[in-house]
């Protein structure tokens, strides 16, 4: 079994300035938890399965990118999350 690779930092990542303007964007237009582009269904926020409106903290990607830039800057893959609920959905894996 090959060993495995330590894991990138972050602006190796993707998570460079430019990132931090475009996330900070897209929590403007989408501040609530579970808020999408186009009116998508979130993934794994509680907040929306439960009615609640709770300011949203982080812009996830919905489907991980694993370093594909395409998926990494596609806002259709961006969802804006609490705390708690991108904590969970970080925890599930996902």
């Amino acid at each position: 079994m090959a060993p495995r690779e330590p894991r990138r930092n972050s602006h190796q990542r993707g998570y460079t300035r430019r990132w931090e303007k475009a996330a900070k964007l897209f929590r403007l237009r989408y501040p609530i938890c579970g808020m999408r582009a186009n009116g998508q269904r979130p993934v794994m926020s509680r907040c929306f399965e439960e009615g609640r409106t709770t300011v949203g903290f982080q812009v996830d990607h919905v489907i991980p990118h694993r370093g594909d830039q395409t998926l990494f800057w596609n806002e259709c893959n961006w969802q804006v999350l609490c705390a708690a609920c991108g904590a969970r959905k970080s925890a599930a894996g996902l």
